[in-house]
């Protein structure tokens, strides 16, 4: 399965390990807030990658996680390079 914010490849199924645990919003006691925190941590990704979009290739730029606003979203300043 491709997770559909960050499309990577998530494994259905794993020997002598319950395939609930590996779906990562399963695990949340409430899934709207698990979705809220992915959606906060794409676009924490994608604001700090923006420091060095223009010395990748484009390929690399649409490698980055789906950047979606969701309801709830933290406001969270990201720190730039050199900003720790």
């Amino acid at each position: 399965m491709i997770d559909p914010i960050f499309g990577v490849e998530v494994p259905t199924s794993c020997p002598d390990v319950p395939a609930d645990v590996l779906q990562p919003r399963t695990t949340w006691a409430d899934p709207a807030a698990y979705d809220r925190e992915a959606a906060a941590l794409a676009r924490m990704f994608a604001d700090n990658f923006a420091a060095y979009a223009d010395g990748v290739s484009e390929a690399v730029r649409r490698a980055g996680p789906l950047v979606v606003d969701v309801a709830g979203e933290p406001d969270l300043k990201v720190a730039g390079p050199g900003e720790g």
